[in-house]
């Protein structure tokens, strides 16, 4: 009766050694004097999210206002929010649109519709109503695409 079962090796498996990858010399550690480098990057791809951020800022505001998205203003917009999800800023997006920037981009619409009075206030409000169903929202929408998918 045999105890247990104990393969035969070929005795070049037990001289081929460790099979672990040497570390490529590419990946070492960084060291102290890398510190600048590392930093300015940094700063720099916080400038870079900032300027993104206010881009979609000024968009949006523009939108409440009536404006409508220059050529390919769109597509720029999109990447600027794709680039800032994905920075420290991505999870703060949806909540700070929801709770600041959507409340003042309707602080514009309320005053359009509070300078008007009587009669004329109601054709405002429908025009104003129109609007932003139609043109208002669908852009933001279109804006903010990339935090819905």
């Amino acid at each position: 009766m045999t105890r247990g079962f104990a393969p035969s090796l070929p005795t070049e498996f037990h001289k081929m050694g460790s099979f672990r990858r040497p570390r490529p010399r590419f990946m070492s550690s960084p060291v102290l004097s890398d510190l600048p480098r590392f930093q300015a990057a940094r700063q720099a791809l916080q400038l870079s999210s900032n300027s993104a951020w206010n881009s979609v800022q000024t968009a949006v505001i523009n939108v409440f206002k009536g404006g409508g998205l220059q050529s390919n203003e769109l597509y720029a917009l999109n990447e600027n929010i794709r680039r800032l999800l994905k920075s420290e800023l991505g999870s703060f997006i949806t909540d700070y649109f929801q709770n600041q920037l959507l409340a003042k981009g309707l602080l514009f619409v309320e005053e359009k519709i509070k300078l008007c009075e009587g009669e004329n206030r109601i054709e405002v409000l429908a025009e104003v109503w129109d609007h932003f169903f139609t043109e208002t929202l669908p852009t933001l929408q279109a804006i903010f695409y990339p935090v819905q998918v």
